[in-house]
Order: structure tokens, then C-alpha cells, then sequence
């Protein structure tokens, strides 16, 4: 059933994000606003 799998996709991508969420969002500010955002982004995730 389509439905149950993308449910069970869903849960695999939050559970992945409870784990990475950080990550994936300094990397993806880090795309946005290019090279030294990403210097400075990586810089606070060390710190945290």
C-alpha cells in the first residue's frame, strides 16, 4: 500500500533528523549563504 510506505518513509526521514537534523541544517544554510557563513556555521556546530 503507497500509503503506509510513504508513512513509513516519513518516520525514517524524522528519526534521521532527530539524529542529523543539526548537521543537515548547518549544511544547508552553509549552501545558501556560501564560504564564510559556512567557516562560521561550522565553527558554532564544534562548539555546541
Amino acid at each position: 500500500m503507497p500509503f503506509q510506505a510513504s508513512i513509513k518513509k516519513a518516520e525514517g526521514m524524522i528519526e534521521r533528523l532527530k539524529i542529523e537534523g543539526k548537521e543537515i541544517v548547518l549544511v544547508g544554510t552553509a549552501h545558501v549563504s556560501g564560504e564564510n557563513t559556512r567557516k562560521g556555521t561550522f565553527i558554532s556546530m564544534n562548539e555546541n
